[in-house]
């Protein structure tokens, strides 16, 4: 037993490493752990874009700004508040010819995204295609999120603090040594994923059918993700025999 405890002793704690990397001088265990925790999503961003092609830019303006006025006046149907949305952009500019023979007439193209933060989850759906009825002629993104994860950030560090302590605990016991006080800690960036996919693809309008061409349509269905969030921690403890 004796000759296993030197060779921790030796492997561990050998003075000749340095001191940049935060290491004891005595017997220690260098150790690290991930914690993992999960929580619903509590609200959806979502990005829709209004854009209009036009011989006058200012044309084009006019008609994606109304576009954007009436989908700001519907948001207030569904609760959302001036500060969850961002409207502030435009983009207005001449189409690049397309290098054929003949030059066809100037054409502009405007273009505005509006960004909203929609708490209600189950009017997702109802809230896309209110913003197509009001001229959106593309849904960018469509995100699920948590307002604050901080809370659960906070729950997977504690968890990955606890593993990487039973890991160390754990493998000191196996050489018949115990953990001495924590020597340092650190603490690396977190990560943050999904059950499942959370981003819709691109939706590209290009026209709307009449009233009466077919059957209406069911409801979109959008599957809510599991939020999962992980941290991790690396720690050297003191060994005490």
């Amino acid at each position: 037993m004796r000759t296993a405890w030197m060779a921790v002793v030796l492997l561990l704690g050998s003075g000749s490493v340095s001191a940049a990397t935060e290491l004891p001088e005595g017997p220690h265990i260098a150790t690290s752990g991930s914690g993992t925790a999960t929580a619903a999503p509590d609200s959806v961003k979502i990005t829709l874009t209004f854009s209009h092609r036009a011989a006058q830019a200012g044309a084009a303006k006019q008609v994606v700004d109304a576009g954007v006025n009436r989908y700001l006046d519907t948001l207030q149907r569904f609760n959302i508040g001036p500060k969850d949305v961002e409207a502030s952009g435009i983009d207005v500019g001449e189409e690049p010819d397309d290098d054929s023979p003949r030059r066809k007439p100037a054409q502009f193209m405007a273009e505005r995204s509006v960004t909203v933060v929609l708490g209600d989850l189950a009017r997702l759906n109802e809230l896309l295609d209110a913003g197509l009825a009001d001229g959106a002629t593309d849904i960018g993104s469509v995100q699920f999120q948590l307002r604050d994860p901080a809370p659960l950030r906070e729950q997977a560090k504690r968890s990955a603090v606890d593993n990487a302590r039973e890991e160390a605990a754990s493998n000191a016991a196996a050489f018949g040594a115990s953990l001495g006080p924590v020597y340092s800690i650190n603490s690396h960036a977190s990560r943050q994923g999904f059950g499942y996919g959370t981003e819709l693809d691109r939706v590209q309008v290009t026209g709307r059918r009449k009233s009466g061409d077919q059957a209406k349509p069911k409801p979109g269905q959008y599957l809510q993700p599991e939020i999962r969030v992980t941290e991790q921690v690396s720690a050297v403890f003191e060994l005490k025999r």
